[in-house]
């Protein structure tokens, strides 16, 4: 009947590095650039109907599947520092560069002219460029006495240039597809240790941040004032710390936070993350995102046995944010949009062991939580007709792509005198909820690698080849998803195998005559005929949805690296 071993299509990727750097102990100079070109496999789809699931079946390749989606990238950037100190007073300053031009393409599905298809749903361009220059101060004193200082000032500024164009652009959008824009920061901090209290760090910190615009892409600013400039704003935080002589640690910080849209949330990517506009093709601008954090903690360096040593830290967060920005999928493309208020809280434990120089255990895991909180949220398909409220009554409404735990644990192991580095580390990702009641079960690889040292020509330089695969037992492409979107039911009609003809049409459903036709030529595809000329389903299955993009699954890789 199908085909049970599926292969994910479009599964390539041409890349190509550059790295040039020199570096003093005063000056660094810095050159890299990346060209990249890759096929984009399409998303398994949601939709109940078999044939909305063929792109990835051998042979299967109609006009309406699309296996030659391309993204191609050149990315160029640049740096030129310079730091010293005068006695007690360090000093740098950095001028950056960076350009960004990005093209993709998706004519294979998508042939314009056409009014069936998102904007940008065929190709779209981006050129990104982006520079600026930041310098910092930091000056020691009172370094005897009670109360030692070391008090920090950092400030920035950055001119950011976007150039788009896209396809199926309506003549309605007010879209900026030339958007300038600048940000300057400043920031203020303080450490004081506080001697008499046995150590003692208090470290409060002040910022002022200001994005002038056109900020947020559109023509129209209605949810800000109408020139986009959102003026300068204010956010801080307060640390302690405290240390103690058998080697362990208590920390706190409270604070809040502004984070401004970038261009890839106001914009999208080009494939499958589009801009997010009202059914007239209207720009809809984001709100900046805005919120508190909280976070405290304990911890422990030192010495277990006279060739083990270890450490780790234990720390409770949250985040509360008002205009959180999200990523919203539909079953037509995704885009970033303010989500409503939220709650971020979770604990994570990271720390290490070291088996004195030939071998040292890390590990982390991070147990997280996300929701809406108040009474509204924008998350919920679709929005306007059947809001999350209805769908889900009583129930929190979670968070999307947010898992609710990520680990990792990896072993080092050294041999020849640190010459060769070998590893061995597992990685699990819970629970992601794409809706509410709809998530991508947990999924947990294993990965092996290695670097050998080739040839030495100074304590940090010569050859080095690195080594390694990831997903060692190919979990990745066989990732499903659960709960709602875990599986569904399909059932069947009568088929003529010779041909793939529906003859009847017994037990199909309401998805059409046509749907049907297409089903039956699919049942026949590569079926084994057996003497039986025609083939009844009255009987339903069960099909596993996979998560929409399927992971990758088992990569080698090698790279070679020279450092002179």
């Amino acid at each position: 009947m199908y085909p049970v071993k599926r292969t994910r299509q479009s599964n390539s990727i041409d890349r190509k590095n550059a790295l040039l750097k020199w570096e003093n102990r005063n000056c660094v100079v810095k050159f890299a650039q990346t060209v990249l070109a890759r096929l984009l496999p399409d998303a398994v789809s949601h939709v109940e109907r078999y044939a909305e699931h063929h792109q990835d079946l051998p042979g299967w390749t109609p006009s309406t599947y699309n296996k030659e989606s391309a993204q191609m990238l050149r990315k160029r950037e640049a740096l030129l520092g310079w730091r010293e100190s005068f006695g007690n007073l360090d000093a740098a300053i950095n001028l950056t560069w960076l350009q960004n031009d990005q093209y993709f393409s998706n004519f294979r599905k998508y042939q314009p002219p056409s009014s069936s298809s998102f904007m940008g749903g065929a190709w779209s361009s981006y050129l990104i460029t982006r520079k600026g220059v930041s310098g910092d101060l930091a000056y020691h004193f009172n370094e005897n006495g009670a109360f030692t200082h070391r008090a920090e000032l950092h400030a920035a500024w950055h001119h950011e240039k976007m150039e788009g164009e896209l396809s199926f652009s309506p003549p309605a959008s007010d879209f900026l597809n030339r958007l300038r824009r600048e940000k300057s920061d400043i920031q203020m901090q303080d450490t004081i240790t506080i001697a008499p209290l046995g150590n003692l760090q208090i470290t409060p910190l002040v910022r002022a941040e200001k994005l002038s615009g056109p900020t947020l892409g559109s023509l129209r600013f209605d949810r800000l004032r109408t020139n986009g400039d959102i003026g300068w704003k204010t956010t801080g935080s307060l640390a302690l710390k405290k240390e103690f002589d058998n080697g362990w640690q208590v920390y706190g910080s409270k604070g809040s936070y502004i984070r401004y849209p970038n261009f890839y949330e106001m914009y999208g990517n080009g494939f499958g993350l589009t801009r997010m506009y009202d059914s007239n093709g209207k720009a809809v601008t984001l709100y900046p995102e805005e919120g508190r954090t909280v976070d405290a903690g304990f911890g422990w360096r030192g010495r277990l046995t006279e060739k083990l040593s270890g450490d780790f830290r234990l720390t409770w967060f949250q985040r509360d944010t008002k205009h959180s920005l999200v990523l919203y999928s539909t079953p037509f493309a995704a885009t970033y949009k303010n989500g409503g208020p939220a709650t971020h809280r979770g604990l994570e434990l990271e720390g290490t062991l070291a088996f004195g120089r030939r071998a040292d255990l890390q590990f982390a895991v991070t147990k997280q939580n996300a929701h809406f909180t108040g009474d509204w949220s924008y998350w919920g398909f679709p929005a306007s007709s059947n809001t999350p409220e209805k769908r889900f009554p009583g129930q929190t409404i979670k968070a999307p792509n947010i898992p609710d735990i990520v680990a990792n644990i990896r072993l080092n192991l050294r041999f020849f005198n640190n010459d060769l580095t070998t590893f061995v580390e597992a990685n699990h990702v819970g629970r992601v909820y794409r809706e509410n009641d709809a998530w991508e079960n947990p999924l947990t690889t294993v990965n092996l690698g290695g670097s050998w040292r080739l040839a030495k020509s100074g304590p940090d330089k010569g050859l080095r080849l690195s080594f390694g695969v990831n997903d060692v037992f190919n979990r990745g492409p066989k990732q499903t998803m659960g709960g709602s979107y875990a599986k569904f039911k399909y059932s069947y009609g009568r088929c003529r195998l010779a041909d793939g003809t529906l003859v009847s049409d017994e037990v199909w459903g309401s998805w059409g005559w046509n749907q049907n036709m297409i089903d039956c030529f699919m049942a026949s595809f590569g079926a084994p005929q057996n003497g039986v000329d025609y083939l009844k389903f009255n009987e339903e299955y069960d099909f596993k949805r996979n998560v929409q993009y399927p992971r990758a699954g088992r990569t080698f890789y090698a790279t070679l690296n020279w450092t002179f």
